[in-house]
Formats: C-alpha cells, sequence, structure tokens
C-alpha cells in the first residue's frame, strides 16, 4: 500500500488515476481511498513485483483552493516476498503490570516493523483507560516516530495518583502492507510521585580494566527503570566502529541492559561502552557516558572458585557496627550483578532473627575482585547478621559463581 500525505486538504477530485501514477517498469493498476482530505492511499490491485524499484508519483494535486502541489515522486524497492503478517509489539514503556509509575508518564509501545501513521487519529478514541474512574480518558495526543516504529501517547495531563490505567493503540493501526495491529492494553499503577530525575549509571561491566576475555559479557545498571524504547543507542565501539549487536535486553525492572554482541571481541583492544539516548519512564533524558575496557588475548570458560574469603570471619562476635563486610573472589567479578542486592541475587547482608535484609551500597578493590557493602545506616548493636554470595553473581565473561556461600558474625 502506497500513502500520500499533504500538508493541507486537497481536492479529492484532483487525486485520480491520471495525477497518481504507480509503476513498477510498467504501470501498476491500482484503487484510491482516503480518510481525510490530507491522506490518500495507494492499494494496488494485485502484489507488486518482487525485489523491483517501485515509483508512486504525484502531478497535479490541487489544494481547495486551487493551488497546485508540486510535482513529487518517490521510489522504493520490494522485499522477495509479500508481508501478510500481523505486526507485533516488541517493547513498552511502562512494562505491564509496572507500580509507582511516576503520574508524568509518557506511555510508549515498540513495534517489529514500520506503521503507517494514518491510523493515529483514530487511535484516541480509548488510548488511556482509568480502571479506578471506570472511562476512557479523553484527549491526549498520540504520534509515530520517523521510522514508524514507536507509538507514543501523551496523556492531556497528569495521571492521577494511586490509579490502575490500561493503554495502547487499537486495531486502527495498520502496518505498510495494511496488516492491523492487535489491540493491546498494557496495564499499571500510578505512584503519587512526578518524576524530574534522569536515570544514573550505577555500575558497568566489564568495568575499567585491561585483560578482559574476549566473550566479557556487556551490562549496565541503572538507577530507575528506562524506557525500553530508548536502548537502541547503546553500543560497544572498538577503532571507531560499532561492534554488531544481536540482541539488547533489559531485565531487573527494566533497571539492567545487557548487550548480546554476534562474536568475540578483537584482542588487546580498547573498547568503549557509549550509553546514549537513555531515557526514564516520565521521560527525563540522561547524558550520554562512556566507558572503556581493554581486552587481553584469551576468552574465559571456567567458572569463578567457589572459595571465597570474608571479612569478618564466619562466627565472629564484638564487631563493631559500622563495619563495611567484603568479599574477596579469585577473579574480577560482574559488578552489574555483584549490585543486585534484592532478595536471591547477588551480595546481601540479612538479619535471621526478622528476616530483614539491610540496606547497603556495593563498591570494588583489588581489580574487582573485592567487593565491599556498606551499610546505610550503623548496624543494630548486639544483633546477629548473616552475610552471603548468590550463585547469581558472574564474572566478567558471564561464568556464573558455583554456589551460595555465607557466614554469620555478631555485633557488638
Amino acid at each position: 500500500m502506497g500513502i500520500i500525505r499533504f500538508n493541507e486538504p486537497i481536492n479529492p477530485t484532483t487525486i485520480n488515476s491520471t495525477t497518481v501514477t504507480l509503476t513498477a517498469g510498467t504501470a501498476v493498476p491500482f484503487v484510491l481511498s482516503h480518510i481525510d482530505n490530507k491522506t490518500f492511499y495507494v492499494t494496488p490491485q494485485a502484489p507488486l513485483p518482487a525485489s523491483t524499484a517501485v515509483t508512486l508519483s504525484v502531478d497535479g494535486a490541487e489544494d481547495i483552493a486551487g493551488h497546485k502541489a508540486p510535482i513529487t515522486s518517490a521510489t522504493f524497492t520490494t522485499g522477495p516476498i509479500p508481508d501478510t503478517i500481523r505486526p507485533s509489539i516488541v517493547a513498552t514503556n511502562p512494562v505491564y503490570g509496572s507500580t509507582n509509575v511516576p503520574v508524568n508518564a509518557v506511555l510508549q509501545v515498540m513495534f517489529d516493523e514500520p506503521m503507517d501513521p494514518g491510523g493515529i487519529p483514530a487511535d484516541l478514541g480509548c488510548a488511556l483507560y482509568d480502571y479506578n474512574a471506570g472511562a476512557c480518558v479523553a484527549g491526549g495526543t498520540a504520534s509515530l516516530s520517523a521510522d514508524g516504529r514507536v507509538w507514543t501517547y501523551v496523556p492531556p495531563a497528569n495521571l492521577q495518583p494511586a490509579h490502575q490505567y490500561a493503554f495502547g493503540p487499537s486495531g486502527n493501526l495498520l502496518d505498510l502492507a495494511g496488516n492491523p495491529l492487535n489491540a493491546v492494553g498494557i496495564v499499571f499503577i500510578t505512584s503519587s510521585e512526578t518524576d524530574t530525575i534522569a536515570p544514573q549509571v550505577l555500575a558497568v561491566s566489564p568495568p575499567a580494566l585491561s585483560g578482559v576475555p574476549r566473550n566479557a559479557v556487556v551490562e549496565m545498571v541503572f538507577s530507575e527503570p528506562v524506557r525500553a524504547t530508548t536502548i537502541g543507542q547503546v553500543s560497544v565501539i572498538a577503532g571507531g566502529n560499532p561492534l554488531p549487536i544481536a540482541a539488547r535486553t533489559l531485565s531487573n525492572g527494566n533497571r539492567t541492559l545487557t548487550l548480546t554482541l554476534t562474536g568475540l571481541m578483537a584482542a588487546n583492544t580498547v573498547h568503549t561502552i557509549s550509553i546514549a539516548g537513555i531515557s526514564d519512564i516520565a521521560g527525563n533524558v540522561m547524558a550520554t557516558t562512556t566507558s572503556l575496557f581493554t581486552t587481553g588475548n584469551a576468552v574465559d570458560l571456567v567458572s569463578p572458585s567457589p572459595t571465597v574469603v570474608f571479612t569478618p570471619i564466619d562466627g565472629s562476635s564484638g564487631v563493631p557496627v559500622t563495619v563495611t563486610p567484603s568479599v574477596q573472589f579469585s577473579e574480577p567479578m560482574n559488578p552489574v550483578r555483584a549490585m543486585s542486592l534484592s532478595t536471591g541475587t547477588g551480595l546481601y547482608l540479612y538479619i535471621p532473627a526478622t528476616g530483614q535484609f539491610v540496606s547497603c551500597t556495593v563498591s570494588f578493590e583489588d581489580n574487582y575482585r573485592k567487593a565491599i557493602l556498606t551499610p546505610t545506616a550503623p548496624l543494630q548493636p548486639g544483633t546477629q547478621y548473616q552475610f552471603g554470595v548468590y550463585y547469581s553473581n558472574t564474572d566478567l565473561a558471564g561464568n556464573q559463581f558455583p554456589t551460595s556461600v555465607w557466614i554469620y558474625f555478631t555485633t557488638q
């Protein structure tokens, strides 16, 4: 399907088979239609020839006052097969089931192929539904990115706090072949806060080291959830050229981004991780940041040793309440995984008597072989703590720590 769009209403009688031509070596029969007098659709009466240059031209269109539009043409090349598959949604902001979404959130979905922007006006009937009010939210604006792959809906005003919403484009959106999108609803719950602070990078792996294995896993963790629709500019650069990336994957509640490279990195080469274009759910854009590391000659296929050295040692008593527990590994560890301080991942400090995890920050020494936990407040006196390492930790190449280990100590 071809689409002709004008910047003002056009006299529809001047859009016909004489003023519009479609050719692929020879003339291609087509049918003209329109949903308003600014957007016109050119639908071939048979599939276009495969792998062929096709030209769509307009000569003689006039506006309502009789002013003639400039002669315009566009040429594109068809693919080898027709497109009969409905488009799919590959990313959303926020993700389905999110809670504590800021009331000034910008709502987006990303498609696996370009969409026809002609269906945008019809999408505002109920692009956003408020479950608490039991009604669609009237107004707002919807738009499609220049490449046709990101649909953005901006509500008419800040969302209501602690309300459950559903948003999404309707089946009025079509891909460029006219295949309709399945209507979708992304359900989320708002917080009572607005968000005006851009996300920050808390850790990157590989860190700034030399001798990094050529099969190292490239990951980064952010201070808050980021928009899945904004991760496409994050890259790894070597010799001034970005490396091919097979996939960019968000996890950990959209806070951890993993880049999957298509092959091994070059040996003995400086690599730059460039983190650009990232924004949070509310649309606050983070400044571009870079991180450098240098590869060695080898790959690493061996798991870290399960033997680690804890400080304080197991069974210690009279430990100061200002202690900063640490653990020494056999090789450099992935700081992104170690900084995951939630239950079941990374490192942890725990009070067995109450079942509470202690809020901590993580830092590293000895070329990322030593991880240090710093509690955000002094520990409780006369209390037993468990300090542990989960098996979800990995080295720089993604080889998993073989077991979970821990020690106990008691404060003075």
